[in-house]
C-alpha cells in the first residue's frame, strides 16, 4: 500500500514559526483532513528536504526556466547536506550563470528546505484549495509552500 503526504513549508527554509502557531497549524489541518492517518508538526535546526516522493520531475532553473540534469542537482544535495540539515549556499546555475540556492530552484512537482513542516498522512482531501494555502499562510504568519508527497 502507498502513502500519500501533504506537507506545509515556509517558503523561507529558515524560518521557525512560533510553537502556538504550529499548534494553530496543526489543529486546522485536523479539522480539514479528519480522515487523515495522522497529522504533527516537525521542527529541526537547520533546512532538511522536504520532498515530493514519487511525483518527481524534474528540476528547472528560476531564472531562465531551462532544465538542471538531474546528476548536477545530485551533487548539489549531497555537497549542501550536513548531518543537522542543509546549509543552502548559492551555485552558480549552468544553463545561465545565475546564483541561486537548491531552496530557490523550480521542482516539478513541488519541493522543499525547511525547519518547520505541518504534514498530514494520507488525508484523503486532494489538492489544498487557494482559500485553504490562503488560510495556513495566515496562521502561520509567512508564505508557504505545499509539498506532495507518494510513496
Amino acid at each position: 500500500m502507498s502513502d500519500h503526504y501533504i506537507h506545509v513549508i515556509p517558503v523561507d527554509p529558515n524560518l521557525l514559526p512560533p510553537k502556538a502557531r504550529r499548534e494553530e497549524a496543526v489543529a486546522y489541518f485536523r479539522k480539514i483532513t479528519a480522515d487523515s492517518d495522522a497529522v504533527k508538526a516537525s521542527t529541526s535546526t537547520a533546512p532538511v528536504f522536504v520532498h515530493c516522493g514519487a511525483n518527481f520531475n524534474e528540476v528547472r532553473c528560476p531564472a531562465c526556466n531551462k532544465p538542471i540534469e538531474i546528476e548536477t542537482w545530485q551533487e548539489w544535495m549531497q555537497q549542501d547536506s550536513t548531518a543537522k540539515g542543509f546549509k543552502l549556499p548559492a551555485h552558480v546555475m549552468p544553463c545561465c550563470g545565475a546564483r541561486r540556492n537548491l531552496n530557490d530552484l523550480l521542482y516539478d512537482w513541488p519541493q522543499g528546505f525547511a525547519r518547520c513542516r505541518i504534514s498530514a498522512m494520507n488525508p484523503n482531501i486532494g489538492k489544498l484549495s487557494a482559500k485553504q494555502i490562503a488560510l495556513f499562510a495566515e496562521i502561520l504568519a509567512t508564505p508557504i509552500r505545499v509539498i506532495y508527497e507518494h510513496l
